[in-house]
């Protein structure tokens, strides 16, 4: 295992139980048309400290930069988000951890909603979030050396104890308190009731703020992560899933069936 060039195992997309042309689908806008009209909501977002996790045993070297995205992604997409974060980025290891935090949650979170929303999903129904909300009780369960890294931060899936309410680490009052509001929609979306999440546009999201307050606020990121966006979509296009995607669900020139010409006529 040590010896192999890509020793990360990922998973496949076995044109089985998941099509292989889901990205495809997902540009085409047929995911989002299906998204729709079955009615469905999706919470989507992130922490505050997503890079943290990434950057443990981020490359040093130019010679392994590529090796070490190659791991995430295939050769071209990984060479298109070089020659694109090489203009913002001039450390190696500062550019491997940007390139995965944004490509695996921040980028393609926010182009995902976008397209959903851009294929008529309503954007109440794109819930983003961000929580920045550290809990000071976790930070006593860790070893020194794990609490020199995370105390006082919100890494990359440690917001399972706010949404899971993980009450037995230590909650402060404040803390308390700021989860217990922060829940209120989300017990709500997962009862399938209606959800005032509070946002009034996909550019924005639900804040769980540093102090323990929560905030609708408009996104300061979009734009650059919408550019990271862009490099992923040139790579499908030029290997040309898009347009063949397109062509296939009815999008562009004759439709197959009933049922697309009735998309075909909603996407108009």
């Amino acid at each position: 295992m040590r010896k192999l060039k890509t020793p990360t195992f990922r998973a496949v997309l076995d044109d089985k139980f998941i099509t292989k042309d889901i990205i495809k689908y997902i540009y085409s806008g047929e995911l989002a048309d299906r998204f729709r009209t079955r009615h469905m909501k999706l919470l989507i977002g992130e922490v505050e400290h997503e890079e943290i996790m990434y950057r443990l045993g981020a490359p040093s070297t130019h010679d392994a930069l590529l090796p070490g995205l190659q791991n995430y992604y295939r050769s071209s997409v990984a060479q298109a988000l070089v020659e694109h974060y090489t203009k913002s980025h001039t450390d190696v290891a500062d550019m491997f951890t940007g390139i995965v935090t944004d490509v695996q949650v921040r980028a393609t979170t926010r182009a995902f909603s976008k397209l959903l929303v851009e294929g008529g999903v309503a954007s109440k129904d794109v819930m983003r979030y961000r929580i920045s909300l550290p809990i000071k009780g976790i930070d006593e369960s860790m070893a020194p050396e794990q609490r020199a890294i995370f105390s006082g931060k919100v890494p990359h899936a440690f917001d399972f104890l706010h949404w899971f309410y993980i009450r037995r680490v230590g909650f402060t009052q404040e803390e308390d308190k700021a989860i217990r509001e922060w829940l209120e929609p989300f017990a709500k979306f997962i009862r399938g009731e209606d959800v005032t999440w509070g946002t009034s546009d996909v550019t924005q999201f639900r804040h769980l703020t540093e102090d323990a307050k929560i905030e609708i606020v408009q996104d300061p990121y979009w734009g650059n992560l919408m550019d990271t966006a862009a490099v992923l979509r040139r790579v499908v296009e030029l290997e040309g899933g898009v347009i063949e995607t397109i062509k296939k669900v009815g999008r562009v020139g004759e439709p197959n069936d009933k049922e697309t010409t009735k998309r075909q006529k909603v996407a108009d």
